[in-house]
């Protein structure tokens, strides 16, 4: 029984309730995506984290909107700020990067965008396999400026 009368043809009202079905369906997966990517993915900073095998995973994040327009090489400052810009880039990539694959996905994505701002390739090689073969928790961990102050109030 209709509780309204239909001022339509049953044609044209049969397809308002298909396409009012389908708008349903479309709005109700997509708030259902949305819910799993909030409760499994959380993104804070530049880091994206998640559950994975009963542990947490992390990995770089960065926002679509990021230009990672990194300092040119042809700039005039000296050579050993490039260097370092390269270097402490590829420490914070071994240091978010729970999985070694991620890392070496993400520095090959740092090598494209440091490659387009002039850098040579081996200059980058260089540095990459100078960090690659570091433990993860060693960027976390060892700190120079500590150990020079341990040594010199010991």
């Amino acid at each position: 029984m209709l509780l309204f009368r239909p001022r339509c043809s049953p044609f044209e009202l049969s397809l308002r309730i298909y396409i009012y079905i389908y708008i349903y369906i479309y709005i109700y997966i997509y708030y259902i995506y949305i819910y799993i990517y909030i409760i499994y993915i959380y993104i804070y900073l530049d880091v994206e984290a998640c559950f994975k095998g009963g542990r947490i995973a992390t990995k770089l994040y960065s926002k679509p909107t990021d230009r990672h327009s990194y300092l040119h090489y042809r700039s005039f400052h000296p050579t050993h700020i490039k260097k370092s810009i390269v270097y402490s880039q590829l420490l914070r990539y071994k240091r978010i990067c729970s999985d070694h694959s991620d890392f070496v996905q993400e520095s090959t994505n740092l090598f494209h965008y440091f490659l387009h701002r002039g850098y040579p390739f081996k200059l980058l090689d260089t540095l990459f396999r100078r960090v690659e073969p570091l433990k993860r928790e060693r960027p976390l961990t060892q700190n120079p400026y500590l150990a020079l102050y341990l040594e010199i109030s010991g």
